[in-house]
């Protein structure tokens, strides 16, 4: 007789002599049990998170054959440690990486499927995006920060503000025509051909009458040689006549101050040369020459 196989379950193996028999041999027995879910071993203690329930020999040895269940990990073949979702390695022992939308990276080698924005699309996610660059991927690049710092990586916002001559939440936008400046607060002065956004330096010079590099200063010289002030019978106002132009002092009680709008309510009928502005809250003193 090759061996008596039992499929029955019980505490107990009972063995009895046969009937008219003085003895009989036992060669060997072997009993075997289930252990628990997930533990394995010869007395069930060896926790085996294996993918697929392995052959006797798998649950005896508690090496798991088919690989690891889920987020299990161990040495030389076993599935007995189960890491949590920020957490990889064969014992559990290095944390995640930045994994897009909090994504857990995978367990046995800690990459990622797709990084969250602000960091380097590298397996495992460690790396912060390169100086000037944000967002996903870090394919964007960052606006005109203010100190010289660089921009936030996940949104591009720019937390020292923006450097001279640009504005908005990212830093991106220039300056409108006609302004310049931190936040773009500042207003060219009277130039030729507008200012540098940054500087308030114009370019292509200063209208007659106005001097330095912004062209918000009077120049003096236009004054010189002016005669005493005489009256001006046709318009009321005291007129210093001059090569067939006259030298108006004029004072105007407006709020606007606009060099063009200025010159059309001028009740002085003169040749115009030059015109300056001289702002002192809502008076503005005009010069003609």
């Amino acid at each position: 007789m090759t061996g008596i196989f039992l499929t029955s379950q019980g505490q107990y193996l009972k063995i009895r002599q046969m009937a008219g028999k003085r003895h009989f041999v036992v060669c060997e027995i072997q009993i075997f049990g289930y252990c628990p879910e997930n533990f394995c071993g010869y007395n069930c203690s060896v926790p085996c998170h294996c993918r697929i329930p392995g052959p006797m020999k798998d649950k005896l040895t508690a090496v798991c054959t088919s690989g690891c269940a889920g987020r299990a990990t161990g040495r030389n073949g076993l599935c007995n440690h189960v890491c949590s979702n920020t957490t990889w390695g064969e014992e559990c022992t290095y944390q995640c990486g930045h994994c897009n939308n909090g994504e857990s990276c995978n367990a046995s080698n800690g990459h990622c499927k797709t990084c969250t924005a602000g960091y380097k699309p590298t397996p495992k996610c460690e790396d912060e995006c390169d100086l000037g660059k944000y967002g996903l991927n870090c394919s964007r690049n960052c606006g005109h920060c203010g100190l010289e710092l660089d921009c936030e990586k996940v949104s591009g916002n720019c937390s020292a503000g923006c450097d001279a001559g640009w504005n908005g939440t990212l830093c991106d936008q220039e300056c409108e025509n006609g302004t310049y400046g931190s936040n773009c607060s500042e207003t060219c002065g009277n130039c030729v051909a507008g200012c540098k956004k940054g500087t308030g330096t114009c370019l292509g010079g200063c209208l007659s009458g106005f001097k330095g590099e912004t062209c918000k200063y009077i120049d003096q010289e236009i004054t010189q040689g002016i005669e005493s002030p005489q009256s001006d019978s046709s318009t009321g106002h005291n007129c210093s006549p001059k090569t067939r132009m006259h030298q108006c002092h004029l004072v105007f009680d407006i709020t606007a101050v606009d060099r063009f709008s200025a010159m059309q309510v001028l009740p002085c009928y003169v040749l115009l040369e030059a015109i300056s502005l001289e702002i002192n809250q809502t008076f503005v003193k005009v010069s003609l020459k």
